[in-house]
């Protein structure tokens, strides 16, 4: 048996990352010269009107065209080679051979951060808005994997003849298991007006938070969104975000990939068998089984949080409509009665993982190849 224990890192920088030279400043859509008097704007109850005055700054501007810095051109997209990404990581394997049978296991605990995802525009400390674990990043890999060579099956079955030799003996088989972290995710952010039902789009959003349509908001951290006994309904708690303060009190900066993600396997099979033909020549028969016990294994988690207004202001405060037992309510104060329309109100809820999305299902491959 060989037993490996190895640290592996490395960090890259000059990495390409994409800027918008043309994004508008934060706060420059709440200044005067930037309002537009034909627009009648709205606030967080709806849009402004004789019973619902006080229009809120950032929802009745100019084309954003003429806020920008180069004022008569959209985006100047610009690719600089300046941004870093870190992987550091401990690994160990465990390896065993035997004659007919190879054993191997190995385990890695590893954070891959890098500035390239996320970034504000550049001229905004760009760096302050980036730097937090990568979409790809997974915090633990198991993999245990062995290949067998069968031996004399067809003299055991008191079939050793050519044909039961050619049938049941030296099939080569390989099992691969692999278990991993889920990818770790950030919550999106929607907000829904108190009179109605509309939401304001995410422009709108990113204007009457930021002052600009180019860096959206992040949620502020009240407490860990993790801690909490996780289950198919309740893969984080939303309760533990909130919406963060108008420029200047928020700058959209906050962390990413915060939320833990669900973990998964992969479980698969090869199976090869050559028989020998004329001429030293061999058919190879050969089987791949992926997924092999057709295993349901979900992957994502309904991640979007929706905020109610209170009223017309910020200090009036917000409520979270969509978690799976708020949604489920509000069907039910609709009259909705039947149960399959309920449940499918429920299991839309925010925290709760999505049922309808999963990893691929068995998939079996046959292949044969003729080798000479």
């Amino acid at each position: 048996m060989v037993l490996d224990l190895a640290y592996i890192g490395n960090r890259q920088t000059n990495q390409p990352v994409d800027f918008n030279l043309n994004a508008i400043p934060l706060g420059t859509a709440f200044k005067p010269e930037f309002v537009d008097p034909r627009v009648a704007g709205s606030n967080f109850a709806g849009a402004v009107s004789a019973t619902n005055p006080g229009a809120l700054p950032g929802t009745n501007t100019m084309d954003p065209i003429v806020m920008r810095p180069y004022r008569g051109f959209d985006q100047l997209l610009v690719t600089a080679n300046i941004a870093k990404v870190t992987y550091n990581s401990m690994q160990v394997q465990i390896s065993q051979r035997l004659s007919r049978f190879n054993l191997s296991a190995s385990y890695t605990l590893g954070r891959t951060k890098g500035q390239i995802e996320n970034t504000s525009p550049y001229y905004n400390n760009w760096e302050a808005y980036t730097g937090y674990k990568l979409g790809n990043d997974r915090l633990h890999v198991l993999n245990v994997n062995y290949a067998v060579e069968t031996p004399a099956i067809a003299r055991r079955l008191g079939l050793n003849n050519a044909v039961g030799r050619g049938i049941f003996d030296d099939w080569k088989v390989a099992h691969l298991l692999t278990v991993f972290s889920g990818q770790d995710y950030s919550p999106t952010i929607t907000l829904q007006q108190r009179n109605t039902t509309t939401n304001f789009s995410a422009t709108q959003l990113n204007q009457i938070f930021l002052g600009t349509p180019d860096v959206g908001p992040r949620p502020v951290l009240l407490s860990d969104p993790n801690d909490l006994d996780r289950d198919l309904q309740h893969e984080f708690n939303p309760a533990a975000l909130a919406l963060p303060g108008i420029y200047p009190a928020s700058t959209g900066t906050g962390p990413r990939n915060f939320l833990r993600g669900l973990p998964s396997f992969g479980n698969d099979l090869s199976m090869i068998k050559n028989f020998p033909i004329q001429g030293g020549r061999m058919v190879e028969v050969r089987a791949n089984f992926y997924n092999l016990f057709n295993s349901v294994r979900r992957s994502t988690v309904n991640s979007g949080i929706t905020y109610k207004a209170k009223g017309t202001t910020f200090a009036e405060g917000f409520e979270i409509i969509n978690t799976p037992e708020a949604s489920l309510e509000r069907t039910k104060a609709a009259g909705v009665t039947d149960p399959l329309q309920l449940y499918n109100q429920f299991r839309t809820g925010a925290g709760h993982v999505n049922v309808t999305t999963v990893s691929p299902m068995r998939i079996v491959e046959i292949g044969v190849a003729i080798r000479f």
